[in-house]
């Protein structure tokens, strides 16, 4: 058991009987709670093309043999072809697999005002397929798709990418509905209206979907979406669509340059198609970091330009039963809300199901920090991130539903203009990565490191990204997160189990052996654990866990060289015996340091000791009450292992 005794102005716990795993302080309710219990580890976002957290066991599998399939080329006689623009999924999705991509394809059509739409669609489809197989018979090339002569309209279309997408597929469509507003009535210039949809992966008759894939968003599931690419993209039919694209209609031609039975995507011997395969791997797929995760003073530049109107910042996914766990009542942070918006010049003319010419989807923004090409058609590239940012949103006047938004941007000082680009670099920035390339390795921990010294860490600091749970400093908890999400070497030289990189070292202290007389060394730092190691063998003689922070300064006792003294910035002074491992008192509570302990010491004659910390205070302990020196006497007979036995019990024979 464990007794509590309020001595002089100190809390104090004292090991009376049995070994204690971690140490208990008296609080200012006089309740007892735990002082080694750390803050809940937030878990570092998913890097860029990374699966989603909390996949089990066979989604993971699925997901990496989405993964391969996705960038394994398929030969013809698989059914590729006979016209097609790439043969993987990866050469358009690449930035990384399963994101954008800046390859362009061209649409076409013929324009006339005479028509009901005023645009008509030619033989074949609108998007030009520019690779054809070998004519079978062993002719010429010949089922290559062409321009047709009367077409009198092209646009280029870039690839979107489609990051998070399992977690968009899984918003409802009543949230997407309920931010609708066709006839514009409360007034603010934005009219986004759902494009809804059938979903050809569903069971004929069921209800029209929400559109939210797609540049217009002509497509609502990622099944179809994965089944309309494998066919326009690369000539497979499938089990959504399943009748061949004839090259500009011909079904002559088409005859003579297929030799394959429709549907081409047949099932493997677990049952799935490639549709099926590549679906899973893009359902799976993590959306797109953003750090710092909120808080940022450009994202309030943001919405003040109007921009939220359209770029909606978050959605919640359906509670519904039926999905996976890693996707049901999720937040996800798209910044689109997926309506269909008029944007006057900046529509490329081409109509997709009930989308007009001059309407787009809400572009999602999350990830646009590493995107390479900007708007439908790439014209924004090259330069900084900024350079494409800025090009971007002027774009987006000055006719159109955005229009007052770019004209606001214009006016920005460069103070609001520096921190809206700021928050917009954060979308697709990893935790921790301070250096911006999307690995978190050595150099990012040299900042993180750095980062401990600062107080008052904000959003919009260079130290943000590494403060991951937002409590204005960068600690032991946010150590424990950089570790998740550190890639870098990281060895373990001591072979003590601890990784290289959790021994921070900033607090040292001497003692001896009195039953060999070797000199010991106590270390701590970071992770608020205390290492004893004997100084002749260099080997590691025992560990003092309890405190639930960083550790300061330590001090041995000038009479009893076993009891050692530790001040942390979990708030606590601590006596331990480092022989037997017992934590014999914890210094705090109500009338303890009220913020972080930054140095203490013991008396020459050992009969008190004194603190100092952030509070602005000095306090002065006592050792002398018949409580603790009891508790000091029997606690030697408490060793750290079996082993260690003998050593203890001599130790408190000479006491």
């Amino acid at each position: 058991m464990s007794k509590i005794l309020n001595h002089r102005t100190a809390a104090l716990t004292v090991a009376t009987t049995g070994a204690l795993a971690s140490a208990l302080l008296l609080t200012s309710n006089d309740t007892v709670a735990s002082s080694s219990e750390k803050g809940v580890l937030v878990r570092p976002q998913p890097p860029v093309g990374a699966p989603l957290i909390d996949l089990d066991a066979t989604q993971l599998d699925l997901f990496d043999t989405g993964k391969a399939l996705y960038a394994t080329p398929i030969e013809v006689e698989d059914g590729l072809g006979p016209v097609l623009n790439k043969s993987n999924c990866r050469s358009c999705h690449s930035n990384p697999d399963g994101g954008p991509g800046n390859i362009a394809v061209t649409h076409f059509g013929l324009l006339d005002k005479k028509s009901e739409d005023g645009f008509v669609e030619l033989p074949g489809g609108t998007l030009l397929q520019l690779v054809a197989i070998i004519d079978p018979s062993g002719d010429e090339p010949s089922c290559a798709e062409v321009l047709p002569p009367e077409a009198n309209f092209t646009t280029n279309r870039i690839t979107p990418g489609m990051l998070g997408y399992g977690l968009v597929e899984a918003i409802p469509d009543s949230a997407i509905a309920a931010n609708a507003d066709p006839a514009d009535g409360d007034g603010d210039g934005i009219s986004g209206r759902v494009h809804w949809v059938e979903d050809l992966a569903a069971p004929a008759g069921s209800p029209l979907r929400a559109g939210r894939f797609g540049w217009k968003s002509i497509i609502a599931t990622i099944e179809h979406f994965s089944g309309d690419a494998s066919l326009m993209e690369m000539g497979i039919t499938n089990q959504v669509l399943g009748e061949e694209t004839a090259p500009n209609g011909d079904m002559a031609l088409l005859v003579a340059c297929d030799e394959y039975a429709d549907p081409e995507d047949h099932p493997d011997e677990d049952g799935f198609t490639f549709v099926d395969r590549v679906t899973h791997f893009q359902r799976y797929l993590a959306a797109p970091p953003q750090a710092p995760r909120s808080g940022m003073a450009g994202e309030a530049v943001f919405t003040s330009l109007g921009c939220a109107a359209c770029h909606t910042p978050s959605f919640t996914t359906s509670n519904d039963p039926s999905l996976e766990f890693a996707i049901r009542n999720r937040v996800v942070r798209p910044y689109s809300d997926f309506l269909l918006h008029d944007m006057g010049t900046l529509g490329d003319g081409l109509p997709q199901g009930d989308a007009t010419g001059n309407e787009f989807r809400t572009t999602p923004l999350m990830g646009v920090a590493r995107r390479l090409s900007m708007l439908h058609d790439g014209r924004i590239s090259g330069g900084t991130i900024d350079d494409r940012l800025r090009g971007a949103i002027l774009a987006h006047g000055p006719l159109g539903e955005a229009a007052a938004s770019a004209a606001a941007f214009q006016t920005l000082t460069k103070d609001d203009e520096f921190e809206l680009f700021q928050f917009l670099r954060s979308l697709g920035r990893a935790d921790f990565d301070f250096n911006d390339d999307d690995s978190i390795d050595l150099a990012d921990w040299n900042v993180f490191l750095d980062c401990r010294d600062v107080t008052g860490i904000g959003p919009d600091t260079t130290c943000g990204i590494g403060d991951i749970d937002q409590d204005g400093d960068a600690d032991a908890d946010d150590l424990q997160s950089f570790l998740e999400a550190y890639s870098g070497e990281n060895g373990d030289c001591d072979g003590d189990g601890t990784p290289d990189l959790e021994e921070i070292f900033f607090a040292v202290a001497w003692s001896v052996d009195e039953a060999t007389g070797q000199p010991l060394l106590a270390i701590a730092g970071f992770r608020g654990v205390i290492k004893i190691l004997s100084a002749s063998t260099q080997e590691l003689v025992a560990c003092l866990l309890g405190h639930g922070n960083s550790i300061n300064e330590m001090r041995f006792h000038p009479i009893d060289p076993a009891l050692l003294l530790s001040v942390s910035k979990d708030e606590s002074v601590r006596l331990w015996n480092t022989i037997s491992g017992v934590c014999l008192a914890v210094f705090a509570g109500h009338q303890g340091h009220r913020d972080e302990v930054l140095s203490g010491d013991i008396h020459p004659l050992g009969n008190c000791m004194a603190s100092c910390g952030m509070d602005n205070s000095i306090k002065i302990w006592s050792l002398e009450s018949d409580t603790l020196q009891s508790a000091i006497a029997e606690s030697y007979q408490y060793a750290y292992e079996a082993e260690g036995g003998a050593q203890a019990r001599a130790g408190a024979e000479g006491k």
